[in-house]
Parts: structure tokens; C-alpha cells; sequence
């Protein structure tokens, strides 16, 4: 549950490890900027229209004055905007960059989602970024999950990639690796 005060929000990111996520309002309004996943950081985040001295990229500044510079500057760019009331939900794709204010004081719900349709670039992100949360999802996924499990596997080794608990001494960890 997220209980947020009038002109709160997050900043313009996406979600971790290429998760989606869904979000659901019960008091108050939000108002989402979405962009294509193809949306150069920069961009999103309106690095290119900011004034450093004077702003910020908290939500209401992103909003009320880098959003218009922005489309104004790149009139090509995709954008998608929307106002959420209570009882609706928002379905934000894995890798799609999103921001949000909230218009009023709000109650949601939120969660980020790895299922069958997003799980393997979840699976490789979280192996690399997050070693010990992968080791733990394997070993329950095993458990819990057998098909997940040999799915999980598969481009392990095929990229013939090690995992924490595989490597001995002498191996390198996949951020050290030049691939």
C-alpha cells in the first residue's frame, strides 16, 4: 500500500531488472508520462531541459515545467499520458521509462510482476545484478517450480553462465567478464 500526500510521486525511471508493474488507485488521482522503452535516458529524464541552478526532477517540476520543454523540444517524441482514478489500474511494461504525480492525496496498491511473459529477461537481469536473490529464486524455483526451473537453466547453459554458487576461486564473476 502507498499512502502519498498531493504533489508526490517518483521521478521519471523504469522498474528494476526489467520487471513490470501494475498499480492501483483507491483514493485520489495520479497523473502517469509513459515513454517507449526506445526513449533515451537523457531524454526521459529531460537531462537536456533542465536548468541544473534552478530545478529539479522531483515530480511536480517534471511535470508542471521539464514535460513541456521536453515535447517541445523533441516533437517526435512518444509519449503517453493519462489521469488515474480511484478504481483503475495502470499496467507499465517491463523496460517502459514512467513518471508520476499525484494530483491529489492518494491511496494504491502497487507491485512489480515477473510472470511467464517477462521472465526471461527478468531471470538474466536478476542473475547478473542481484546474485543472491537469483541463487534463492533457483533453489525455490526448483522447488516450487520445475518448469520455471528448466527454463531458468537453459540460458544459463547456453551462455554457459555460472552463477555465484557455481563459480570456484579462479572464476570471473559476470561483471568482470570483457563479454
Amino acid at each position: 500500500f502507498c499512502i502519498e500526500p498531493k504533489r508526490s510521486g517518483t521521478t521519471v525511471h523504469t522498474d528494476p531488472l526489467g520487471t513490470a508493474a501494475w498499480n492501483a488507485v483507491t483514493h485520489g488521482r495520479k497523473r502517469w508520462v509513459v515513454f517507449e522503452p526506445n526513449t533515451p535516458r537523457r531524454v526521459a529524464k529531460a537531462k537536456d531541459v533542465i536548468d541544473k541552478e534552478r530545478e529539479d526532477d522531483e515530480p511536480v517540476m517534471y511535470f508542471d515545467f521539464l514535460l513541456p520543454r521536453l515535447k517541445q523540444k523533441h516533437p517526435q517524441l512518444r509519449s503517453y499520458e493519462g489521469i488515474q482514478g480511484p478504481g483503475e489500474v495502470i499496467f507499465i511494461p517491463g523496460n517502459w521509462w514512467h513518471g508520476v504525480v499525484n494530483l491529489e492525496d492518494c491511496v494504491a496498491v502497487t507491485q512489480n510482476y515477473c510472470g511467464l511473459d517477462n521472465f526471461d529477461e527478468v531471470w538474466r537481469r536478476t542473475r547478473k545484478e542481484r546474485e543472491k536473490l537469483a541463487y534463492r529464486w533457483l533453489r525455490n524455483m526448483r522447488r516450487f517450480a520445475p518448469e520455471l526451473h528448466r527454463r531458468a537453466i537453459q540460458p544459463n547453459m547456453e551462455a554457459k553462465f555460472k552463477m555465484r554458487h557455481e563459480r570456484g576461486e579462479g572464476d570471473e564473476t559476470p561483471t568482470q567478464s570483457s563479454s
